[in-house]
């Protein structure tokens, strides 16, 4: 199988943690050596976010992986929330890669192609949703209180 590796860092606190693009890349890696997968193209985005549909790297991964000569098999991510953290963009995405032959898999939250595993992958595309929603919450929170108290 020909796989693409989609690795992103939405924060320089990522970059520093287990979220690091170099620590998901080994970890692809491995994943891909022992499945037996050929790694064909990585596809690395720092600084981004999650909810942004116009991140350039993921724009030039969708693009090359949807065209007509079909490079890939699959893009391969760690986690859902890698991939995106929107629900409606994630699973519009994942159709328009579907159509054209290319799955999406994680190494966290493997599964199949039946009807249960895809009603998980969108619970879990729904979870990461909820999950960005409510860091975006505690951020604005922080951000008012700071400036209440006179910080910048």
């Amino acid at each position: 199988m020909k796989i693409a590796l989609y690795a992103r860092a939405a924060t320089g606190r990522q970059a520093e943690s287990d979220l690091s693009i170099a620590g998901q890349i080994k970890t692809m890696e491995s994943y891909c050596n022992k499945k037996g997968w050929e790694i064909v193209s990585i596809y690395q985005e720092q600084g981004a976010s999650g909810n942004d549909k116009n991140r350039s790297v993921f724009q030039d991964m969708i693009y090359e992986a949807t065209k007509n000569s079909r490079p890939i098999d699959a893009i391969l991510t760690t986690t859902t929330c890698r991939f995106f953290r929107d629900v409606t963009h994630s699973l519009a995405y994942k159709r328009l890669l579907k159509k054209s032959g290319v799955d999406v898999r994680t190494i966290k939250q493997e599964g199949s192609d039946s009807p249960m595993e895809n009603m998980i992958e969108s619970l879990l595309d729904l979870i990461d949703q909820y999950e960005s929603e409510i860091n975006a919450l505690h951020t604005r929170r922080a951000m008012i209180e700071n400036t209440r108290q006179g910080g910048s």
